[in-house]
């Protein structure tokens, strides 16, 4: 991908082994060998399924509302959704957070408390 080193290949891949993949690109098969590997599934935001869509965005539909979303419930308790409640309540809008488990649960508790903390007060 330009200048930073990386190289972009879209095919789908399958471990061979604990420190091998491979997969198939212009019709020719490859293995990849390395001591650790990144997997970025390149999920999407999607909303919930009993929630009418016209009353729900997403976190991606958030920057391309075409009028101010006002007072907003955030669902969910992960970084992005702490991210789009903390400059949402920045730009003045009243926030709710509902999330069915703890916030920020796969991040280090200490930092998590801090944070949820910060958008109590």
């Amino acid at each position: 991908m330009g200048d930073e080193g990386i190289d972009y290949i879209n095919a789908r891949a399958s471990f061979e082994s604990s420190d091998m993949v491979s997969f198939d690109y212009d019709s020719k098969s490859y293995n990849l060998n390395a001591t650790s590997f990144l997997i970025a599934t390149g999920g999407r935001p999607r909303s919930h399924p009993t929630i009418c869509p016209s009353l729900s965005v997403t976190s991606d539909d958030l920057f391309s509302l075409d009028k101010d979303p006002g007072a907003t419930l955030v669902i969910g308790g992960g970084y992005i959704a702490i991210e789009c409640a903390g400059f949402l309540r920045g730009l003045g809008k009243p926030v709710h957070m509902l999330n069915r488990s703890s916030f920020l649960r796969t991040m280090d508790s200490d930092m998590a408390m801090r944070i949820v903390s910060e958008l109590e007060e």
